[in-house]
This record gives structure tokens, C-alpha cells and sequence, in this order.
């Protein structure tokens, strides 16, 4: 499996079932920017119902049975097969198979995309996977993860995206800057003023750091120069 994060804010999802299982990873789409959610199927959880009335899914009733899958798919960018009728979620699987090979199915351990379990933190985003093998494992390690992070590393990342922005127009070579950006994250003392100081004070400290690598360095290449 190959992890990719995705922009589904304008992509099509059909959601086949109105259960549990679709409440649940509705939730997560929509957390994650989805506008265009339409729910297939003959009941729906009192939450999905709220969430169609606010306007933010579509519902439809209908028994899937005398639908055609095809015909409701075509277009869609992600399928979820998640109905409690195992006979047919298979025959949907079958039709969006044989019918749409290039749309994305969501479905047991049959489809081709796995929902991972979020860690959203600040602006952090981490995404963990055992590939369907084990949610319960992916949950107990997404809690670890969400233990480890704190708010020195949320600090660091907003001034990390600003010091990225500098260095673009402050240095031209790609590597160096990469190297300014590691040093800085391997800095204890970088990580002093991230956790002691005032976030301007430690983007002060922070720029003063990356000034002083930056004049080391021509100082280097100046010395090579002169060298007889």
C-alpha cells in the first residue's frame, strides 16, 4: 500500500449504507474536507439524518438491490461498501469491479483503500496503517503518537514553515537549505528557545542561529578561496 493524502473537498464519494460503520467514516471524510458525500441506502442513523438535513450529505433512500450500481457510481471518485448485508456489499463490489475499474473502493479487505487511523495535532497530520491487518493496533500506536507529540513540537513546526519561506529567498541552493532545516531541528538549543521563550522571542533566537550558520559557511568557502 502506498500512503497518499488526498484533497477530497471536490471529489464525488458514494457511500453504500447508512449504518454504523457509515456514520463513522462519513464523520472522518467530512473531517477531512468532503463536500460531496452521497449516502445509498434503505435506513440511516439518526446522526446521518442530522447531518443531511445541515446539508452536509446527501441521503438516499432506495433499495440498492433493484439499483443500478453502475449507473450510481459513474463519476465517483471513492466508493465505501459498508452496508449490513454482506450478499450485498459482494454484489456491489462485483458491479463497481467489472463496471468503474478506476474508482476507488473502500471494502473490508477486498478494496484498494485502506481508512488509517488520524492523528491531527495543531497542523500535524500523521496517518497510521497495519494495512487492514489490525485497527485495534493502529488505534494503540495513533495514542501513542498522539502522547508524544506537545506543544514545543507544534511551536516548532509554525516556525519551521516560516523559516522555510525565508530561507527560499535568502538562499538558492535547495541542499543547504535542507541542511539549515535539519540543523536547526537537531539543535538543543534551538529547542530551548521553543520550549522557554515567547514564540516571537524564540523566532528571533531561532533566525540569529540560522544568521550565524549562514556566515560560517561563506567564511568556509572565503577561506578555500584564498588558500595558496
Amino acid at each position: 500500500m502506498f500512503p497518499l493524502f488526498v484533497d477530497v473537498s471536490a471529489k464525488r464519494i458514494v457511500v453504500f449504507g447508512g449504518g454504523a460503520v457509515a456514520e463513522r467514516k462519513v464523520s472522518r471524510l467530512l473531517d477531512a474536507g468532503a463536500k460531496e458525500v452521497e449516502i445509498y441506502s434503505l435506513d440511516f442513523t439518526n446522526e446521518l439524518k442530522e447531518r443531511c438535513r445541515r446539508g452536509e450529505v446527501k441521503c438516499r433512500r432506495c433499495d440498492l438491490w433493484s439499483q443500478s450500481i453502475e449507473e450510481i457510481v459513474e463519476g465517483a471518485f471513492l466508493v465505501l461498501i459498508c452496508t449490513d448485508d454482506d450478499a450485498l456489499n459482494e454484489f456491489i463490489f462485483e458491479c463497481v469491479s467489472a463496471k468503474a475499474p478506476n474508482t476507488l473502493v473502500n471494502y473490508a479487505q477486498k478494496g484498494d483503500v485502506f481508512f488509517p487511523a488520524i492523528v491531527r495535532k495543531g497542523d500535524f497530520t500523521i496517518a497510521i496503517s497495519t494495512d487492514g491487518k489490525s485497527p485495534a493496533m493502529a488505534r494503540f500506536v495513533k495514542q501513542k503518537v498522539l502522547n508524544a507529540l506537545c506543544g514545543e513540537d507544534e511551536n516548532m513546526l509554525l516556525l519551521l514553515s516560516w523559516l522555510r519561506g525565508h530561507l527560499k529567498e535568502a538562499v538558492s541552493d535547495e541542499k543547504r537549505r535542507r541542511e539549515i532545516l535539519n540543523a536547526v531541528l537537531s539543535s538543543a538549543e534551538c529547542w530551548e528557545f521553543v520550549r522557554n521563550e515567547p514564540l516571537d522571542v524564540a523566532k528571533g533566537r531561532i533566525l540569529a542561529f540560522v544568521e550565524n550558520l549562514l556566515s560560517e559557511k561563506k567564511s568556509e568557502i572565503g577561506g578555500i578561496k584564498d588558500a595558496p
